[in-house]
């Protein structure tokens, strides 16, 4: 698919999904991993040669980190930052955009932001992608 356009990268994405619907076996191999991703229900890893891991994509997306991203307001980034409690801040039209470790520290942080005085949006977890998977 690497060759094609955005027109017949969709056509080939359709015509491999489809034919899967009917029951068909359809061997993609490729080093795009996001195309593996929204294409395949399974995956072989593959690394010099020899197979390091297969099976489900659910079963390599469970391995990757559990993010969540909390939205807010009412802060600014340096009163966010001191709080201690993301990873990652960002400004967004909003307000900001914190990204929270792991799950024990989604309450933590909601109970410091509210303390805080601000305003929480949305909270969100990150599902990780077969590409972050790979890299870590």
């Amino acid at each position: 698919m690497s060759g094609l356009d955005p027109v017949g990268r969709k056509e080939m994405r359709e015509l491999i999904l489809r034919l899967a619907k009917e029951g068909r076996t359809v061997f993609f191999s490729s080093h795009v991993i996001p195309d593996v991703e929204a294409i395949c229900d399974q995956v072989a890893v593959i690394e010099k040669g020899k197979l390091v891991g297969s099976g489900p994509i659910s079963q390599f997306l469970s391995k990757g980190k559990v993010q969540t991203e909390v939205i807010f307001s009412g802060l600014d980034t340096q009163r966010a930052e001191a709080l201690n409690i993301f990873t990652e801040l960002k400004q967004i039209t909003l307000g900001l955009k914190g990204i929270v470790a792991d799950e024990e520290a989604v309450n933590r942080s909601l109970q410091a932001l509210i303390s805080a005085g601000a305003k929480v949006h949305a909270v969100s977890p990150l599902r990780p992608s077969l590409e972050d998977v790979f890299y870590d």
